[in-house]
């Protein structure tokens, strides 16, 4: 069956509101949107695609609604940028979704559903203080 290559891009923009709309659809974009639909069969229905945007533009990171490092420009994701295998997994599982307020260290001690809510950065910040490591 074919591919809803201009369903899921009409999504897209009604979805992703505050992203780079996609000017050009070109061979690249093609096959990448191919691969991420061939690699799952509900991926072909369009209702997939309005929930998968829907969780992209809910994610302030992703939207371009955190500030960007040391002043610069916030980061935006871009259609291109989404369909990248390891950042489509990374949307998928959760990783930018907003995140509560995190228990910082010496607050006591996490309950099992705080702990299964932290990402392994948000754990290992409570663990260890976020002032330990540097970013590099």
């Amino acid at each position: 069956p074919a591919i809803p290559e201009q369903a899921i891009v009409d999504l897209f923009h009604e979805r992703c509101r505050s992203l780079p709309q996609v000017q050009v659809w070109n061979d690249a974009r093609k096959r990448a949107l191919r691969s991420r639909v061939q690699e799952a069969p509900e991926r072909m229905n369009p209702e997939w695609w309005k929930t998968f945007f829907s969780a992209i533009e809910q994610s302030d990171f992703l939207s371009g609604r955190v500030p960007g490092r040391s002043g610069g420009a916030p980061f935006m994701a871009t259609f291109d940028w989404i369909l990248r295998p390891s950042n489509f997994v990374k949307i998928l599982e959760g990783q930018y979704k907003n995140r509560k307020s995190t228990p910082k260290r010496g607050s006591g001690n996490l309950s099992e559903r705080e702990r299964r809510e932290m990402t392994p950065k948000e754990y290992a910040d409570w663990v260890f203080g976020e002032d330990d490591f540097i970013d590099v």
